[in-house]
Order: C-alpha cells, then sequence, then structure tokens
C-alpha cells in the first residue's frame, strides 16, 4: 500500500471508530451524526447482492456474520464501530459486494466519506492485481471507484487496458478515478475529460485505447 494511501486509510479508519466520519469531531463516546450514504437501506437489500466473478455468497453463518458488521458501522457506540470495521477488513474481498450493494441500495451516490466506503477501499486496496481488475467491472460504483484508485495508487500498469474501459463509465467519479490512474501510470494526458458528454470524450477515449492496447483486447 502507498504511503499516501496508507495515511489516509489509516485516519479514515480512526474516525470511523472515533465518531468523526461525519465530521462532527466530538468524544468518542458522543452519539454522532450520520452523514446521509449511512441511513439504513431497504430491508430486502441482501436479497439483491451481485457477487462478481469468481466470487460466491458465503455460508448463511458467515453472511450473517458480514451484515451485522456492515451495519455495526452505522452504530452510535464505539465499540461497535470498532468491531465492525475489524470484522469487515478481516473478512475481505467476500464482504465487498455486500458494502457496495449496502452505499448502492440506499439510493444515492457513491459518498467516499462513509464509513462502508472507507472499509472498501481498505479491502480492495489490499487484492491482489488480478481480483482488483475483476472489481473494475463491479456492479457498484464505489467498488469500481476504490478498484481504480488501488489501481493507481499501486501502479499496477497490467489494468491500464481496463481501466481504459472505464473511461465510458456512466458514472462521473468512476471515469474521474480511472483517468487518474491511468495519468499516474503513463504520464500521459491525451485531452480527456471525465465530465465531458459522450460524444466529446469519445476521440481522447480511442487515444488512450491505443496507449493502453485496449483496442486490441
Amino acid at each position: 500500500m502507498g504511503a499516501l494511501l496508507r495515511l489516509t486509510l489509516a485516519c479514515c479508519l480512526t474516525a470511523i471508530c472515533g465518531g468523526c466520519i461525519s465530521g462532527m469531531g466530538g468524544s468518542a463516546s458522543a452519539p454522532r451524526e450520520k452523514t446521509p450514504a449511512e441511513v439504513p437501506p431497504p430491508a430486502d437489500w441482501v436479497q439483491n447482492v451481485t457477487f462478481p466473478e469468481g466470487l460466491e455468497r458465503p455460508a448463511p453463518a458467515r453472511e450473517a456474520d458480514i451484515l451485522a458488521a456492515c451495519e455495526a458501522l452505522l452504530s452510535d457506540d464505539f465499540g461497535d464501530r470498532t468491531r465492525g470495521s475489524r470484522a469487515l477488513l478481516a473478512y475481505g474481498e467476500p464482504a465487498i459486494p455486500y458494502l457496495g450493494h449496502r452505499v448502492s441500495s440506499t439510493g444515492l451516490g457513491p459518498d467516499p466519506n462513509c464509513s462502508h466506503c472507507i472499509v472498501i477501499y481498505g479491502i480492495v486496496e489490499e487484492l491482489p492485481a488480478s481480483r482488483v481488475s475483476v472489481h473494475l467491472d463491479s456492479p457498484y460504483p464505489i467498488v469500481r471507484i476504490a478498484a481504480a484508485e488501488a489501481a493507481g495508487e499501486r501502479d499496477l500498469d497490467e489494468l491500464a487496458p481496463a481501466l481504459t474501459r472505464r473511461l465510458d463509465d456512466d458514472e462521473l467519479e468512476v471515469r474521474r478515478a480511472a483517468v487518474t490512474a491511468l495519468r499516474r501510470m503513463t504520464r500521459q494526458f491525451l485531452g480527456y475529460r471525465a465530465n465531458d458528454t459522450p460524444e466529446a470524450r469519445r476521440p481522447a477515449i480511442e487515444l488512450w485505447e491505443r496507449e493502453t492496447g485496449a483496442a486490441d483486447g
């Protein structure tokens, strides 16, 4: 893990445990305000969780543990939040679909300041490149963002073609994360702007496809 991301993740996990994730900054034992992305999702959200290639739904007992840890991140209790974040980091990749879907099921866009999002970043950062590549195609925008940022932070050059395919992503923040990673890897700009229209982005994407070999895949 890069030094900057290590420091950022450490600070963010401290914020989860200390109750400062919403920016309130009170004592660890004081109740905290939940950010909008941390509101409880619909009751049936678990039934619709989608698992990426090569990752199966855990056994019922383990799934129950992961779900309990996800909900613990919403607790006003310092100890519950600490245990929840540590448990999810320990479960690793099997927890990602639950965290990603839980964020998406709130009906809000990706929010990198929510506790669940921060844990996603922590898990993805530790995955091998082959698994980071899988999560670049996740159905959950926050997971795609985390995978793109991990690829860029770790200079995973072999993922450049997969990152190039994310330059046409439906989510603006995914496109931004992908192009930032590509620029870090290649030191190229190539005129791409994530907030341009699809038509305006197309010429720059074609340049990136040639640069990374994505056009040959």
